[in-house]
């Protein structure tokens, strides 16, 4: 089942998705309009799974489609597949962590996701590269 999503965020541009089923571990995320933050673009068509938290964390974190964590989740995802001249991984890191806390994510809740990217992130970041460093 499809269905278009658009989540408002205080102070933040709107993101707006088309929500499909992947698979049976969750839904990919298409990206209907680009989303500007700060330097970069995510251009319009990009996928990604929402935050990449094993299923088993869910509890503890939030589920991969929490909507509060979409802006963040986007962004991240984009910055570790493409590496945008002028980011760095812990760049990354920091804008999934500073956009979860400005979508509402709790503190605790967002803190434990950064600690996850950041511990757990580099081998995903190595897979990623395709644009300029």
């Amino acid at each position: 089942m499809e269905s278009i999503i658009r989540v408002m965020y205080d102070g933040l541009p709107t993101v707006e998705v088309l929500e499909h089923q992947a698979d049976e571990q969750g839904n990919i995320f298409t990206l209907l309009r680009p989303l500007p933050y700060r330097t970069l673009i995510v251009p319009a068509g990009f996928e990604s799974d929402g935050a990449s938290v094993p299923r088993f964390l869910w509890g503890a974190i939030f589920p991969r489609d929490d909507r509060q964590a979409l802006f963040g989740a986007l962004v991240h995802d984009y910055v570790y597949r493409t590496h945008p001249f002028g980011w760095t991984k812990k760049d990354a890191d920091n804008a999934f962590y500073e956009l979860m806390r400005k979508g509402g994510v709790s503190y605790i809740r967002a803190h434990k996701a950064y600690l996850g990217v950041r511990l757990f992130g580099k081998p995903a970041w190595e897979a990623g590269g395709t644009g300029q460093k």
